[in-house]
C-alpha cells in the first residue's frame, strides 16, 4: 500500500473516531434547576465520585469517560465504539426521568462541548466560570485514568476555541448580573474603597454584594439582618458592625452608601431611618435597591433619584447587555466551527503519529539484523577501516529512513 493509501485510511479512521464521541447532557434548559441535580453523580467524597465514574466506565465499555457537574448542567461525555442505548442512559442516570437527557454524537457532541465551554448554553451567556469548571473536572479525572487520549485532545481544542471566542466576540464584556451591575454603577460615583458601607440583608444577594465589594478593596461593611447571627456570619471577615433589622436606626458611624436587599413586604430603610444615620443628609449619601418589593422608602427614591439605584433599572441595563451580548452568539458558532475543522486536523495529524510511531524502532531492528545476521560473515571480513564506514553509513540511513516519512506524514496531515 502506499503511504498516501494509508493517509486515505487514516482520513475514514478520523471520521470513525469523531462517531465515537457521544455526549448525554441535562441542563437547565430541560428542567428546572432543582430538578437537574437529581441526574447528578451522588457522593459524599471524591473517592465516592471516582469509584463510580470507574464502574460506569467498566460495566458499559466504554474506552474513555468524562464527567462534568455544574449547578445548572449534568453532562456525560464518553468515548466508544458500541450503540449508544437506553440501557447506557439507565446506566449513567440511574431512576431519573430519560425524556429530558439529550444526546449528541460525532461532530455535533464536539461542537456542543465547544458552546457549553464558550458559555452559549449558559444559564448567564457569557459568564467564564465554565470554563474553568471544566478544565478543573478533567485534571482531576485525568488522575483517575478516565480520559484518554482523544477525550485529552478534544478538552484542549474546547479550552482553546472558548478562549478564542471570549478573545475575538463582546461576549463576555456587558455585565449582565444585577450585583455586578450594582457595585459598577457605585464606582461610577467615584467612591473611594475606604468609604464605609452599610448593608441592609445578608441573604444570597447581599452575599454576592459582599464578594463583588471585596474584589473592588472594599472591606468596611456594616451588616443588618433580620437575624443577628447571619449578620454576624456574613461580616465575619469585615471591618464594620453588626446587627439586626431593629439595630440599624442606632447605626452612629459614617458611611457613603447603603445597599438594602430583604425580603420584607414594605421598605425596610424608611424615610425617618434614613434621616437619622444619615443625620439629615440622606442626598450626601448613595442608596441602593435590590429588594422585591423595593427596601428602602418610595419617598428616597423620588425625592433622591439621582443619588438611588434600583432595581428596575439596573434588571433593565442587564436586559440590554444580555441583547448585544446574544448577538455575538453568530460570530461565535463561526469561531467554533473553525474550531471544531482544527479538531478533526489534531484527529488526524494524532492518528498519522500512531500509525507512524513504531516506524524508528521498526528501522533500528532491520538495521541491527542486517549487521548481526544477514551481512555478518561479509563485514567481519572486512578490514577495520571498511567496517566503521559501513556502521556511519548504516546510521545516517537509519536517520534518513526514519525523517523521510515523517517528514511526508506532517506535511500531507497539514
Amino acid at each position: 500500500m502506499t503511504l498516501f493509501g494509508t493517509f486515505g485510511i487514516i482520513f475514514v479512521f478520523v471520521l470513525n473516531m469523531l462517531s465515537k464521541i457521544h455526549i448525554l447532557t441535562v441542563s437547565h434548559k430541560e428542567l428546572p434547576l432543582d430538578k437537574v441535580t437529581d441526574y447528578a453523580v451522588a457522593h459524599h467524597n471524591e473517592e465516592q465520585l471516582r469509584d463510580h465514574l470507574k464502574t460506569l466506565k467498566e460495566r458499559n465499555n466504554v474506552e474513555e469517560l468524562f464527567y462534568l457537574s455544574t449547578c445548572n448542567r449534568v453532562l456525560y461525555l464518553f468515548v466508544t465504539g458500541s450503540e449508544v442505548d437506553r440501557h447506557i442512559l439507565q446506566s449513567f442516570f440511574g431512576p431519573a426521568d430519560l425524556a429530558p437527557v439529550q444526546y449528541y454524537t460525532g461532530a455535533e457532541a464536539v461542537f456542543y462541548l465547544f458552546q457549553v465551554a464558550s458559555s452559549i448554553h449558559s444559564m448567564v451567556l457569557g459568564e467564564r466560570e465554565i470554563i474553568t469548571q471544566l478544565r478543573t473536572a478533567y485534571e482531576q479525572q485525568k488522575d483517575w485514568d478516565l480520559p484518554g487520549d482523544t477525550i485529552r485532545l478534544l478538552v484542549q481544542q474546547t479550552v482553546r476555541a472558548a478562549k478564542k471566542v471570549y478573545r475575538s466576540t463582546k461576549i463576555g464584556e456587558k455585565p449582565v448580573s444585577v450585583v455586578s451591575l450594582a457595585v459598577k454603577t457605585l464606582l461610577e460615583f467615584k467612591i473611594n474603597s475606604n468609604t464605609p458601607i452599610i448593608l441592609v440583608g445578608a441573604g444570597s444577594t447581599n452575599q454576592l454584594v459582599v464578594r463583588h465589594l471585596t474584589k473592588k478593596g472594599f472591606n468596611k461593611i456594616s451588616v443588618y439582618n433580620r437575624t443577628i447571627k447571619k449578620a454576624k456570619s456574613l461580616g465575619e471577615n469585615l471591618i464594620g458592625k453588626t446587627g439586626s433589622l431593629e439595630d440599624l436606626i442606632d447605626h452612629d458611624e459614617d458611611f457613603g452608601c447603603v445597599i438594602a436587599c430583604t425580603g420584607a413586604h414594605r421598605p425596610v430603610v424608611t424615610k425617618e431611618i434614613a434621616e437619622k444615620i444619615s443625620k439629615g443628609n440622606i442626598g450626601k449619601k448613595i442608596w441602593i435597591d435590590l429588594g422585591l418589593p423595593s427596601d428602602i422608602d418610595a419617598e428616597i427614591h423620588t425625592q433622591f433619584a439621582d443619588r438611588v439605584i434600583n432595581l428596575k433599572a439596573l434588571q433593565g441595563l442587564a436586559k440590554a447587555n444580555l441583547s448585544i451580548r446574544a448577538k455575538e452568539i453568530k460570530t461565535a458558532n463561526l469561531l467554533l466551527e473553525e474550531a471544531l475543522h482544527e479538531f478533526r486536523k489534531l484527529m488526524h495529524q494524532r492518528l498519522i503519529e500512531k500509525a507512524f510511531e513504531k516506524i524508528p524502532s521498526e528501522i533500528k531492528d532491520i538495521k541491527e539484523k542486517a549487521i548481526t545476521e544477514v551481512f555478518k560473515k561479509d563485514l567481519a571480513s572486512l578490514d577495520v577501516q571498511t567496517q566503521d564506514v559501513i556502521s556511519r553509513m548504516m546510521n545516517y540511513m537509519e536517520k534518513k529512513c526514519i525523517s523521510v516519512p515523517m517528514k511526508v506524514a506532517r506535511e500531507v496531515s497539514i
